[in-house]
């Protein structure tokens, strides 16, 4: 493997090799005995160092040990022919009917100062590849729909190996998933709606805080979930799923977004992240970085701020007077203090802000929604986001909370901003220290993350399959 390539090569690649990338990829080798098993997702390059069998009987039964991609993938690159010299991986390419044809250039001279370092990791070493000319395959589309607490939408993916990954959001949108399970007609329309808009590909229905309180207050019953994934099967086949995703795994789906957003980043990159904080209009979702660990620490908590009934949504209907407003604040604040109190505290590093967190910090207000203005992709220190929610909330709070606000209707735009900005101020304040500092992102959600999860879980499956090849035959 330490020898120059030839000019020029046809190589067959699983799919695995070449999706997910915005940038060239670094292709590192390391042979290994076949038994092994496949890396996390996220191993760093230097791990990849021993180049060298251990015995010379390990030596006939070698595999290529992958290729770690700029983005930070682990793909599987047993199947190529030149790297291994075994044509099992031919074998494995016509029973997936899946095909990727590498073209090499010709063997690249860097000097100094000519390498990108922001993407280039050095392997001591190793001997590193030129950059490709890849073909994609065709591969089955995989649309995550999210059925949200107000209407249920689609989100398809699209990425060719070169360009960022990109989602579109459909134009149509379908019945509340929790409202549609109370009245038969508007399931069957919901499910109709499915079927004609999503005609191929894998379909991912996920529900995330809203139905999960919708569940735990007895609003929903738990049984209605389970038929609704019967029908839906029964409807579309096993091409689709419904999952009710818990607190942690909505934030285990941020993360992996979160992490994918960095990698094509160039204001902070994953390694430099110490951890990520979401919510949205249910709950708040709290990850921290692990040290010499694949997976973080996972939190999640209920914020309310768009229950119904709650103060939101009186105050969209025009309903929510000032002293009852005063009131229901204090509410907010006691029950966020005892959620807070199962989070940590003392965390430092860089904390990235994403989903409605980020939004409320970093972008403009409009006359719909107040926001803090902050600005994305930079760092903010933990004293800047306090100081600026004082100064968005204070005056606020000094008139819809105050003796002379007493009788005046609040409106959904103050309402918003007190509630939730109650709760971030509140979790700022408890679980960080000045230590901290914080990054805004944008374009980071559950169904980026359910989407780029799922795809990872496929890949995985195919590689163990072609592994497992040689043991079938």
């Amino acid at each position: 493997f330490r020898s120059q390539p030839p000019p020029s090569m046809d190589v067959a690649m699983d799919s695995a090799a070449v999706l997910g990338r915005s940038r060239p990829a670094v292709w590192s080798w390391q042979a290994v005995p076949r038994h092994f098993s496949p890396l996390p997702r996220s191993t760093a390059v230097r791990e990849l160092t021993d180049t060298k069998a251990r015995t010379s009987a390990d030596r006939p039964n070698m595999a290529c040990r992958g290729i770690t991609l700029a983005t930070g993938l682990l793909a599987s690159f047993s199947s190529c022919r030149w790297a291994c010299g075994q044509r099992r991986s031919w074998r494995a390419m016509r029973r997936s009917k899946t095909q990727v044809e590498v073209k090499t250039l010709p063997l690249m001279q860097h000097r100094p100062g000519q390498v990108d370092s922001t993407w280039l990791t050095p392997v001591d070493g190793l001997a590193m590849l030129p950059q490709a000319q890849i073909i994609l395959p065709r591969t089955t589309p995989i649309t995550v729909v999210d059925c949200g607490s107000g209407s249920t939408r689609a989100i398809s993916f699209k990425e060719d190996g070169f360009s960022p990954l990109t989602r579109e959001k459909s134009s149509w949108r379908g019945d509340a998933l929790a409202i549609a399970l109370q009245d038969e007609l508007r399931l069957e329309g919901l499910l109709r709606l499915l079927q004609q808009e999503l005609p191929e590909g894998q379909v991912l229905l996920g529900a995330t805080a809203g139905v999960r309180q919708a569940v735990a207050t007895g609003a929903l019953c738990p049984a209605k979930l389970r038929a609704f994934d019967v029908r839906l099967q029964r409807c579309m086949g096993q091409r689709a799923s419904f999952t009710l995703l818990s607190g942690k795994q909505e934030g285990r789906a941020e993360w992996e977004a979160l992490q994918h957003s960095l990698a094509a980043s160039s204001s902070l990159r994953p390694e430099q992240c110490s951890g990520m904080l979401s919510g949205g209009g249910m709950s708040c979702q709290l990850a921290v970085r692990q040290v010499r660990h694949e997976e973080p620490l996972l939190f999640s908590f209920t914020n309310g701020v768009l229950a119904p009934g709650g103060l939101v949504d009186k105050a969209s209907n025009g309903t929510l007077l000032a002293d009852e407003f005063s009131e229901g604040l204090k509410a907010v604040e006691a029950s966020a203090a005892q959620h807070l109190r199962q989070l940590p505290y003392g965390l430092r590093g860089t904390f990235a802000l994403v989903e409605w967190v980020g939004f409320f910090v970093a972008g403009d207000s409009t006359e719909r929604d107040l926001r803090l203005g902050l600005g994305f992709n930079q760092i903010l220190t933990r004293r800047q986001v306090l100081e600026a929610f004082d100064e968005a909330l204070i005056p606020l709070k000094e008139r819809y909370c105050g003796q002379h606000g007493i009788g005046e209707a609040v409106p959904r735009r103050a309402a918003v901003a007190l509630v939730y900005g109650t709760v971030l101020n509140m979790l700022l304040r408890s679980a960080f220290t000045d230590e901290a500092s914080f990054h805004c992102v944008s374009g980071v959600n559950w169904a980026t993350g359910h989407y780029l999860l799922q795809r990872q879980k496929l890949f995985s499956e195919a590689f163990q399959e072609e592994m497992a090849a040689p043991a079938m035959a």
